[in-house]
């Protein structure tokens, strides 16, 4: 029977060569993992709403207000603005900062980052210039650009934070 590589002489393949080696790492690695993520988390996620708070006052406010004004409400329903940021870091972290951080890449968090808030922000932004009349070219440029570089830049930061932490 083959062993698991690195194991000691006690590990070894199964017969039908599925692997029973051991999780490397242990327990004590797998709660470090979990601290990191947290902590990545928790960072990307003030990051983002923190300049996301900014920019919805002094950027995006005038720019919606002056195409859609109409139908703004006079401040945003806070229970759903939370769910979406919680889903939204949830996301980030899980499909762009984790693999990131594992990889030892924070560039590629912010790479990879811009590039899911292209995805995210510019399906919104489409969806919203195909169907909705007063929808403007330059509410798909302005907000969809500040989507990119604040997904971008956040998943950065978060892994950036969750990696001086770690070490």
């Amino acid at each position: 029977m083959a062993r698991c590589p690195g194991a000691g002489p006690g590990a070894k393949l199964a017969r039908r060569q599925i692997p029973t080696c051991p999780p490397r790492g242990g327990k004590d690695q797998r709660a470090v993992h979990v601290i990191q993520i947290a902590v990545c988390y928790v960072a990307t996620a003030i990051v983002f709403l923190a300049a996301d708070a900014v920019a919805l006052r002094t950027l995006m406010r005038p720019l919606f207000e002056t195409h859609v004004g109409d139908w703004l409400l006079p401040s945003p329903r806070l229970g759903a603005a939370a769910g979406f940021y919680l889903i939204y870091v949830a996301g980030l972290v899980y499909l762009v900062s984790w693999p990131a951080l594992k990889a030892g890449a924070p560039s590629q968090a912010l790479l990879n980052g811009a590039v899911l808030g292209l995805v995210a922000y510019g399906t919104y932004e489409m969806t919203n210039f195909a169907t909705l009349r007063n929808w403007s070219w330059q509410q798909v440029i302005v907000d969809g650009t500040w989507g990119t570089i604040l997904t971008g830049v956040s998943a950065w930061i978060g892994v950036l934070v969750a990696r001086a932490l770690a070490s």
